[in-house]
């Protein structure tokens, strides 16, 4: 059952957007949990003139230690359910599960975004989403030396790209029935786009109207995994209870 929770989450992985944006890092039983923050704080000097003497750089190496937190789940489906049900009902909840696991890290990237927004640059507020906005959001990473390498859009927003006039002008014909027939935006000005409007609506993290624009991976932050998702098959029996189920726990 474990093997069978690895490969599934791994397909879901693919769904969400949490490890496609960010770094990846296991730790191993007993190591703390921090992230190396790289700066450029040395400074050199040119000196025109004999027995120099300069100014030393002194050094230290700044760190993030991130709280330790849990993903969990736990099902619980009455044993008249499962008989009654005319499909693997126990199955069928097993993948919802994972599912809910995937989301709940997804919700707590968002809010992250959302709490880093404003630590540096500021909030866009557009009526319509327009190359002009999609550029100066560009802008405010790009602008610290940052590549800009994901847009986060919402479903609805999809709708200004496909209508709006100016982002018209910028996709060629072929372009352009690509994306009417098949949806797929692929990537405007480098920057790829990416949305979590073709999940189920319980799956959703996106509120309508809402964009986020990200930096590399490598300079927005990394996911650290203390522990992989295991799943545990439970059962109500030996309370003298009658229910089936699953617990799902990661760290």
């Amino acid at each position: 059952g474990e093997t069978v929770s690895e490969e599934i989450y791994e397909a879901l992985g693919r769904e969400g957007f949490t490890r496609k944006l960010l770094g990846f890092k296991p730790i191993k039983r007993g190591d703390i949990a921090r992230i190396a923050v790289r700066k450029k704080d040395v400074l050199a000097y040119y000196i025109a003139h004999s027995s120099p003497t300069v100014v030393a750089s002194y050094v230290r190496q700044n760190y993030i230690n991130p709280p330790d937190a849990y993903l969990l789940a736990n099902i619980k489906i009455d044993n008249m359910e499962l008989e009654l049900a005319d499909t693997d009902l126990l199955e069928h909840k097993y993948n919802d599960g994972l599912e809910q696991i995937l989301r709940q890290e997804d919700l707590r990237t968002k809010a992250l975004f959302d709490a880093a927004a404003t630590a540096y640059n500021d909030l866009v507020y557009f009526n319509a989403f327009t190359p002009s906005v999609f550029q100066s959001m560009r802008t405010q990473i790009s602008r610290w030396t940052i590549p800009c390498a994901h847009a986060l859009v919402a479903i609805d927003l999809y709708n200004d790209i496909l209508t709006d006039s100016e982002f018209a002008s910028y996709y060629d014909p072929v372009s352009k029935h690509q994306l009417i027939m098949e949806g797929v935006l692929g990537s405007f000005f480098g920057v790829t786009l990416m949305t979590d409007g073709f999940r189920y609506e319980t799956l959703q993290v996106l509120n309508p109207g809402e964009v986020y624009f990200l930096g590399t991976p490598k300079a927005l932050g990394v996911v650290m995994e203390r522990k992989p998702l295991t799943v545990e098959n439970t059962i109500g029996a030996p309370l003298g209870q009658s229910w089936k189920g699953w617990y799902m726990e990661q760290m």
